[in-house]
């Protein structure tokens, strides 16, 4: 279990940087829902295909162990108490094409999932199964992930991750107290957007040097998963402390912090965001995965496969009751714990600039989602 948590660490601050070019744009992505499938599109590649997954997916030479880890990680995702959680990783292929019986085993045993025969040459009634299955695994969230102008008689292969996450906070802000107030989307630029409010409770919270900014966690009830917010020193200090992040891990981050009467103010929001992955991904390394190059031998025993589209779709919403969530698709900082001052009154954190955002299990270590808040929508 340890080493998908490395494994996913490591490649999601790279997808994410790139994902995240655009210095304005909110980003909003589910990094575990996304590696996942592609560590199942990676078990059935070869040759050089094989070592570019591996690279940019910063696999383990152990492939067996990983596998066993993802089988953890997706049996302890079953039915969390508390709140509500669903996955589904699906791989469809053209239904003239022969899957071999040691890839379809390895999905149904490690990954809990299958593959689905689809006639792509109908393209209106394949994107009506596939969108279909999303919208029932992410409670309606996700709605058209796949058009069917996507699809035809050329498509092989279609990978499509789904993940929904509803949870309600252990501390409940009261509705009553959100107002509208400044949100500096760039310094001397405010925009209006609503902001919850909460004080005298206390949270794991704190300032970290090393990044520049000061942290929360907002913990769901049950306690295992968390929203953990970071919010620059400077208004205009995101961009620094993204390219910080993908070297330093979330449980370092949350070992920093020490729990303290806080006066919280965070925006209310909702994102939905959409992406075509394989640009992004072949920036990272994947290119013969796209194309006629790809070698998917251990799916079908051929070299006839490749995969034609990664689409992934996300939506989060974030209010006084808790966070609603779905998707479709180590500077190595030795930190020093936080220290509260006796005499210091409640820390306060007022995220009225931009800011990032996680989704964490702390049972698993795994980030099931990561973005930016950049400005109200």
């Amino acid at each position: 279990m340890e080493t998908v948590a490395r494994q996913q660490t490591a490649a999601a601050g790279r997808l994410y940087r790139v994902l995240a070019e655009d210095d304005g744009d909110n980003v909003f992505v589910s990094p575990f829902s996304i590696f996942t499938a592609l560590t199942m599109v990676a078990a059935g590649a070869d040759g050089d295909t094989a070592s570019q997954l591996s690279a940019a997916l910063a696999l383990p030479q152990d492939a067996d162990s990983l596998h066993e880890g993802y089988n953890k990680v997706l049996e302890m995702l079953q039915s969390p108490p508390n709140v509500t959680l669903s996955t589904a990783n699906k791989v469809y292929v053209q239904q003239s094409y022969k899957v071999l019986d040691s890839y379809t085993g390895l999905l149904q045993k490690q990954y809990l999932s299958k593959l689905t025969s689809v006639d792509f040459a109908d393209n209106v009634g394949a994107s009506k199964l596939i969108n279909g299955e999303v919208e029932a695994e992410t409670g309606g969230k996700i709605k058209d992930l796949i058009k069917a102008s996507d699809l035809d008689e050329y498509v092989r292969l279609v990978l499509v991750n789904a993940i929904y996450f509803k949870g309600s906070w252990k501390q409940k802000f009261d509705a009553s107290e959100t107002q509208e107030r400044d949100f500096f989307v760039t310094p001397g630029n405010p925009v209006k957007t609503p902001m919850m409010h909460m004080k005298g409770s206390k949270f794991n919270c704190g300032h970290i040097p090393e990044l520049s900014c000061k942290a929360l966690e907002m913990p769901y009830e049950g306690d295992r998963f968390s929203m953990i917010v970071l919010l620059p020193d400077q208004q205009d200090g995101l961009k620094d402390l993204e390219e910080k992040l993908p070297s330093t891990c979330v449980r370092d981050i949350r070992g920093t912090l020490c729990n303290q009467k806080a006066v919280i103010r965070v925006p209310k929001f909702k994102l939905e965001t959409s992406y075509d992955l394989i640009k992004p991904l072949q920036k990272l390394g994947i290119k013969d995965l796209f194309d006629r190059n790809a070698d998917l031998s251990k799916i079908s025993g051929n070299k006839e496969l490749y995969v034609s589209k990664v689409i992934h779709k996300a939506f989060i919403e974030v209010n006084e009751e808790g966070a609603e969530a779905a998707a479709a698709t180590a500077v190595a900082v030795r930190m020093k714990r936080c220290m509260p001052m006796m005499d210091a009154g409640p820390f306060e954190f007022t995220a009225d600039h931009p800011f990032h955002f996680v989704i964490f299990d702390r049972e698993t270590g795994l980030t099931l989602f990561s973005g930016r808040y950049a400005k109200p929508v």
